[in-house]
């Protein structure tokens, strides 16, 4: 049942400003508390952002009234008082919001970590002393476990030890998402040469995942 949220008008009159309230005005009743968003599906170690609105029997939502969040399950979910939520276990459950006893709710899945694939999982390049740079090659990147991949990134190119630098290049793009590597023999004389790049991020169990790179120039 709501809570009946009341103004009352008060009047002054007389010299002597006697004052008087009258009966309530205004009357608004708090009708639904909307959780958002629901459903919602994370991976464990995922965190994310929710939202109550607290809504007269009109529709029209309130300003300034206090929620108080809860999680049905906290191995699964928690949830601060400022709703934000965080995946901790397989399993599904409710985010629960109240306010004046009006409750509203958003349904949680939580699923295992995703994990990052690549293919193909090694990259190799050759090309002759002198000659143009060899082709671009690509691999993709893709999810092999469960959940869903959040933001991938590139981390930097280690090099192999005492070895030229700087002779490999990469860019990310697309959807689904591929690595695009680059190759520049300039000034590289005949020879073997390897570089590991890193693959980051996604919330991925496996993260980072080194792609192997190896470049064999010859006369």
């Amino acid at each position: 049942m709501g809570v009946m949220l009341k103004r009352s008008l008060v009047f002054c009159v007389g010299l002597t400003a006697a004052c008087f309230e009258v009966d309530p005005v205004g009357v608004r009743e708090i009708d639904a508390v909307r959780v958002t968003p629901t459903p919602v599906s994370m991976a464990i170690g995922q965190s994310i952002s929710m939202r109550a609105v607290v809504l007269d029997e009109f529709g029209i939502a309130f300003a300034g009234v206090p929620v108080r969040w809860s999680s049905e399950d906290e191995a699964t979910v928690v949830v601060t008082q400022t709703g934000m939520v965080t995946a901790l276990g397989r399993g599904i459950t409710k985010i629960v919001a109240i306010a004046n006893g009006v409750s509203g709710v958003a349904d949680v899945q939580v699923t295992g970590r995703p994990a990052i694939s690549l293919t193909p999982a090694a990259v190799s390049f050759s090309a002759t002393t002198n000659g143009q740079n060899p082709t671009a090659r690509t691999s993709s990147v893709s999810n092999s476990a469960e959940g869903t991949l959040g933001i991938v990134t590139l981390g930097p190119v280690s090099y192999g030890t005492g070895q030229p630098t700087d002779w490999l290049t990469s860019e990310l793009s697309g959807q689904p998402l591929v690595i695009t590597l680059r190759v520049t023999i300039t000034g590289l004389p005949v020879g073997s040469y390897s570089a590991e790049l890193s693959v980051e991020g996604g919330n991925a169990s496996n993260a980072p995942v080194v792609l192997p790179v190896s470049l064999q120039i010859t006369s």
